[in-house]
């Protein structure tokens, strides 16, 4: 597989660990799996339209979250790099409306083959090759749009709550310029409970119910054709064009060197393993590598001491799922998205700025902006994959970026 690349290994990690480690660091990945607790809770608050039997719902949890953490580990510990793996939110979506009209063995079937996908994509190093061309202006567009949302976190509490936001953001504020050493997310993490438990936070008594993960053997029958249409199709250019392009862009912008075809590699890893746990699909993360990557997890070089954590984390919670459940609903969903709205304030203000610093080709980073932020949705692909296509048809069409690109290529030689 020489289209693959090659990490750093892992042999001599923990003497590094040790070395990379900061307060800071520890902090992010902390935070980082506090974020994906309120993707799982949301999750579970939405399967109940969809009428699916808690038995399967755990499943699916309890087989993600393992091998969210054990990607989560392994990956950052053998490149070096906050590279971190999840479900994708969207993909589970797509899987759980099919549930009711084809048996679940089958979807888990089309879940293994979307992997085996991006197995081939990975190995013939196409997926490189097309990242690696995606000029700047258009990635950073995309990074900027798909996390404004999460940006408006830090404001739209004002409304219900401004006594939280304030305390959080001043907390933030003072962290970040006058104790460095302090992580700003830590302050406003700490001053936020703090609060809620001052005006009253009641947490439960739960009883830990530990789950092993379950071994579940996908089924192929005259539906697969179907199938591959509606959930492998789809899910495969959820995974590319979402997931990867974000974690691809982010990595990217914080000057990172992301290892394109690997990451496409183990999100293909994560599918077929997924179709045969019943987690339906695990992959590169967006969100989580923003969070993990940006500048509130240290230094650049220890960084992936972040991701982890997380993943530490994160294995932690998968035999506990069902316990930890009651206990993080009793926190208010505001404490939650202030802190995420917080983490990645940096990635956003760093690709807002790698969106218009290059001002002859502002034009096709700024509709990638546009168009990420949207959440525009068309056949089955999502806003970030329209982005960097539409963005790159500006880019290459509009402002001429291809034939510039090559004059200052010329005029270095």
């Amino acid at each position: 597989m020489k289209n693959i690349e090659r990490g750093v290994g892992f042999k001599g990690f923990w003497s590094d660990f040790k070395r990379d480690v900061s307060l800071k660091s520890v902090t992010n990945g902390v935070v980082a799996a506090i974020f994906t607790s309120t993707f799982l809770l949301f999750f579970w608050a939405v399967l109940p339209s969809y009428k699916l039997e808690n038995s399967l719902m755990d499943n699916w949890m309890t087989g993600c979250l393992y091998l969210m953490g054990i990607g989560s580990i392994l990956l950052p510990i053998y490149f070096r790099k906050p590279i971190a793996m999840a479900g994708s939110f969207a993909s589970w979506l797509c899987a759980i409306s099919l549930v009711g009209t084809y048996p679940e063995k089958e979807i888990f079937g089309a879940c293994l083959i979307s992997g085996i996908l991006l197995v081939l994509l990975a190995v013939s190093g196409l997926m490189g090759k097309v990242l690696k061309f995606l000029p700047k202006p258009v990635v950073s567009g995309m990074i900027a749009g798909c996390f404004l949302n999460y940006g408006f976190y830090i404001v739209k509490p004002l409304a219900t709550e401004p006594q939280v936001v304030v305390l959080m953001v001043v907390a933030y504020l003072l962290a970040s310029k006058k104790f460095r050493r302090l992580p700003g997310v830590l302050a406003a993490l700490v001053v936020a409970v703090a609060y809620y438990l001052i005006v009253g936070v009641d947490l439960p008594a739960t009883s830990i119910i530990l789950r092993p993960p379950q071994f579940i053997m996908p089924v192929f029958s005259s539906n697969f054709p179907m199938l591959f249409i509606a959930m492998t199709i789809p899910m495969t250019a959820l995974v590319l064009g979402a997931e990867n392009a974000q974690a691809y862009g982010v990595l990217e912008t914080e000057k990172l060197d992301p290892p394109v075809n690997a990451m496409t590699l183990v999100s293909g890893v994560g599918g077929i393993i997924a179709g045969l746990t019943g987690a339906i699909n695990v992959n590169i993360a967006g969100p989580l590598t923003a969070i993990t990557a940006s500048e509130d997890s240290g230094e650049k070089k220890g960084r992936w001491t972040a991701t982890v954590v997380l993943g530490v984390l994160l294995l932690a919670m998968a035999p506990i799922y069902a316990s930890l459940v009651g206990l993080i609903t009793k926190f208010p969903t505001t404490l939650v998205n202030l802190v995420t709205g917080l983490c990645v304030f940096s990635v956003l203000a760093g690709s807002l700025k790698g969106t218009l610093e290059q001002n002859e080709f502002k034009t096709s980073g700024v509709f990638a902006f546009l168009i990420a932020a949207s959440g525009l949705k068309m056949f089955g692909l999502t806003a970030a994959f329209w982005a960097l296509l539409l963005g790159d048809l500006i880019y290459i069409f509009y402002e001429g970026g291809l034939k510039k690109k090559k004059e200052v290529e010329g005029t270095n030689v």
